[in-house]
């Protein structure tokens, strides 16, 4: 379904390729040829997929000899972090979930912290993990420059383009009505931002959202401490 993603930029492009390595070092052609193939439907869902393949995959264990981001990820991951997380071991590390998870209030979605919460929060846990700076994940401009008031010298960000949708409008939505980005940027962005997050000394979550997810994962159970904003989902 590479022709409806937002990280593609041609019909048949190769998005897994673009960011990650293969498991096991099996090439798409030899996954293309092997006994049994499967084949997502026209309509992606990517909560339905995960799960379908966490039920399939239950007793597999893949490995990843070459690591699971490509060379060129791990190179530009590499020449972004000191800039923009120079002091991991002292930094408070935040995903602010804004955009469409607060604007559209989407159906059986998590409610996120609002961002006068999520400073308070901020506030709580640099007094009492001791710590010195803030480093945030987000996509919203709007968060972004609130942050950037309160905070000052104290808060960094990626160089990603952050954006601010209309009422009711999905981010996906948005990016259609936008002039197209590059896929690559589009996902490096992402990528660069929630690896950062990973690395840093503590977390705080807005609420729970795929971003969340990935960052656990990465940080592989090296965050000091954990708060993730649990308010419910959306009717």
């Amino acid at each position: 379904m590479s022709n409806s993603s937002m990280y593609s930029n041609y019909n048949g492009d190769d998005i897994w390729g673009k960011f990650y390595n293969q498991p096991e070092e099996y090439s798409l052609d030899e996954v293309m040829h092997s006994r049994n193939v499967y084949f997502s439907p026209r309509l992606y869902n990517g909560s339905v997929q995960s799960n379908i393949m966490n039920e399939y995959s239950k007793s597999t264990t893949l490995s990843w000899p070459m690591g699971k981001y490509n060379k060129k990820v791990c190179d530009y991951i590499e020449s972004h972090e000191s800039a923009f997380l120079p002091y991991p071991d002292r930094t408070l590390g935040v995903l602010a979930r804004g955009t469409d998870y607060v604007n559209t209030h989407l159906s059986n979605h998590p409610i996120h912290a609002s961002l006068d919460m999520l400073c308070d929060k901020i506030d709580w846990a640099l007094k009492e993990w001791k710590l010195d700076y803030i480093y945030v994940s987000t996509e919203d401009k709007s968060y972004c420059d609130a942050l950037m008031r309160r905070y000052g010298d104290q808060v960094t960000f990626t160089d990603q383009k952050r954006y601010t949708v209309r009422e009711g409008e999905m981010l996906t939505q948005m990016h259609s009505r936008e002039e197209k980005r590059d896929g690559y940027l589009l996902g490096i962005e992402y990528i660069l931002s929630i690896n950062l997050l990973s690395k840093c000394h503590s977390l705080i979550a807005s609420g729970y959202c795929g971003g969340v997810d990935e960052a656990l994962k990465e940080n592989q159970g090296q965050y000091k401490n954990v708060f993730i904003f649990d308010l419910g989902v959306n009717s």
